[in-house]
């Protein structure tokens, strides 16, 4: 079992990783459709706020434990 509990460790941290490498990684994308006055941009950065969101709770989480 201690297993799994290491594996889910890995797995959460990639994850966490991931999420943030989206989210910064869409900054350009978003001030490109602002400066275009593309109405995706309201999607995009809605993406990027819930990325957010999750990237601060991952670090809240990290900091209790």
């Amino acid at each position: 079992m201690r297993a799994i509990g290491i594996w889910m460790s890995v797995l959460e941290r990639a994850f966490e990783l991931l999420i943030g490498v989206i989210e910064d990684g869409s900054y350009h994308l978003l001030q490109a459709l602002e400066a275009a006055g593309n109405p995706y941009r309201y999607v995009i950065e809605a993406m990027r706020n819930e990325l957010r969101v999750c990237v601060k709770q991952g670090e809240e989480k990290q900091h209790v434990e």
